[in-house]
């Protein structure tokens, strides 16, 4: 047998292979996650090691880390968490893949969103050449944007870009030369201005969020909110916040707004204005970031005190200034600053993340995700260096999805390389209901060609069975329909829907089901696949 063919089936095997703890006596089935896709498995009980988390299943689970010469600036999800869209050069990965990009768009410094649940990514660059910046927007499908637009005589900032969550609206707010800031909303297919807004002379654009539907844009510029409506540019309201500063979020509908300084204040929309709702603050803190659930159910705020050695997060019911809880993180010391960059909050408000720049002595973990009800982590990450943005979501399967990307030190330490990570958990109450996922399983593997693939629905239900090459093109459709409930066995000949060969190489199986009331979403299962001739 060639050596290449060895080295496919070892590593194989080491993905595949669950091990057991010794000894073990009891065992139970769940979900567990792998670069593969979902499996229900069974796993000992028994020992440390296989409840360390208190869920059974083992977290942090980082499917992969791509590392490179230059630091990332940006990671958003698109498709419900299926892609990943990051900035440095604007990359697109696939969540379950290897780390290796889909495609890559080179260019220069360049910051980037994403919708949420569609297709939709963009991006704004420096363009020297006319003194300005480039808006690009793309779909996923290709690397060939599907507009562009040159904007001269101004200079671009993080989180001055945004995508609304249902992929209509790309917003961007620029720092002009003639020395104020600028709201540019387009319309996200085709490119097309919807509305301008200039903000006041002297003004500086700091952070620009959406909302969900893009309706409403909310720039931070110096010490003023501007809120405007994007489709004709007519300001909402505008009002002080007394310092210049980052920190800035809005609801999914817009009508809730906070930002702060050494304090964080909540603005309500009550019809015809925005109102203070309530301000809060947190000793001697200033307020680094903060972050609302596109239900408006969930306010999380990263604070860091004046010593730079220690995140502080308060996690808020946006109806009292009360926190739910605070964790504060082990102080660091050391002369680096350890504080919290990035927040990102699930759709629902059940869960979020932290992204830290880390400190001199690596005392804490860059990655810190939190449910709304525990100050306790579900789980961290320990990254190389500082994460500089971050972005989570909760999949209707139960898996939590995680991205976040940085540069590859800490803090203010000297260096080059950055880092952009993909890793997934799970949902603690989807490990009881793992027996009702569907299972997917294929045998041989590696195959040449014939491969026999299994598959258990829990219930009837709908249903598509495809693979897919290594770059995302449909190979084959090999099942759909409706399906009774139970085990079913095909086969594949390692035949094309054209009739064609394939190809050796890595193919990924998907199944993808909907079924009963609370899967209505569907859920998708995949299987690597490797095929030698």
């Amino acid at each position: 047998m060639p050596l290449s063919r060895i080295t496919v089936m070892l590593v194989l095997v080491l993905i595949t292979t669950i091990g057991l703890p010794a000894g073990a006596d009891e065992s139970r089935r769940f979900l567990h996650h792998e670069p593969g896709g979902s499996y229900c498995i069974n796993q000992a009980q028994a020992g440390d090691a296989a409840t360390a988390s208190g869920h059974g299943v083992s977290r942090n689970d980082v499917i992969w880390q791509r590392t490179i010469g230059s630091a990332y600036s940006n990671a958003s999800y698109c498709l419900d968490g299926e892609r990943i869209f990051a900035s440095n050069a604007v990359e697109l990965h696939e969540t379950w893949g290897d780390g290796t990009p889909l495609w890559i768009v080179p260019g220069l410094y360049s910051y980037s969103d994403a919708a949420k649940w569609e297709s939709v990514c963009a991006d704004v660059e420096t363009n020297s050449e006319i003194s300005g910046a480039t808006v690009h927007c793309w779909c996923v499908d290709s690397e060939t944007p599907i507009w562009d637009v040159d904007i001269p005589g101004c200079t671009i900032r993080n989180r001055c870009i945004a995508v609304s969550d249902h992929g209509e609206v790309v917003a961007v707010g620029l720092n002009m030369q003639a020395g104020f800031a600028r709201i540019y909303c387009y319309d996200a297919a085709t490119g097309t201005l919807l509305s301008r807004y200039d903000c006041a002379d002297g003004s500086s654009a700091r952070n620009l969020e959406i909302s969900s539907d893009g309706a409403i844009v909310v720039l931070r510029a110096g010490i003023m909110l501007y809120v405007i409506e994007s489709a004709t540019g007519d300001l909402r309201w505008s009002g002080s916040t007394g310092a210049s500063a980052e920190p800035l979020a809005m609801s999914g509908d817009g009508n809730l707004v906070a930002a702060g300084f050494s304090w964080l204040r909540v603005w309500e929309w009550n019809g015809s204005t925005y109102q203070v709702k309530w301000t809060a603050s947190w000793g001697y803190n200033y307020l680094m970031q903060c972050a609302f659930s596109e239900a408006g159910n969930l306010l999380v705020a990263g604070w860091y005190p004046a010593s730079y050695d220690r995140n502080v997060v308060q996690c808020f019911d946006p109806e009292s200034s009360t926190p739910l809880w605070t964790y504060n993180y082990t102080q660091s010391g050391g002369s680096y600053q350890d504080i919290p960059e990035d927040i990102a909050v699930t759709s629902q408000g059940d869960y979020f993340v932290v992204g830290s720049w880390g400190s001199q002595f690596n005392t804490n973990d860059e990655i810190h995700v939190f449910s709304r009800g525990s100050s306790t982590p579900e789980f961290t990450v320990d990254a190389p260096g500082s994460i500089y943005d971050a972005d989570i979501c909760h999949r209707a399967n139960g898996t939590i999805l995680v991205t976040a990307c940085g540069k590859h030190v800490h803090a203010n330490e000297m260096g080059s390389g950055g880092d952009l990570f993909s890793i997934c958990d799970l949902d603690p109450a989807a490990i009881d209901e793992a027996l009702s996922l569907p299972v997917l399983s294929a045998y041989p593997n590696p195959c040449n060609p014939r491969v026999m693939l299994s598959y258990t629905m829990p219930s009837a239900g709908q249903l598509a069975l495809s693979i897919f090459s290594s770059d995302g093109r449909l190979v084959r459709s090999l099942d759909g329909g409706c399906r009774r409930a139970g085990t079913h066995t095909l086969s594949w000949d390692g035949r094309t829907d054209d009739g064609d060969d394939a190809a050796s190489g890595v193919y990924l199986v998907k199944l993808r089901s909907e079924w009963g009331v609370t899967c209505q979403q569907g859920v998708t299962c995949r299987q690597r696949l490797v095929v030698l001739r």
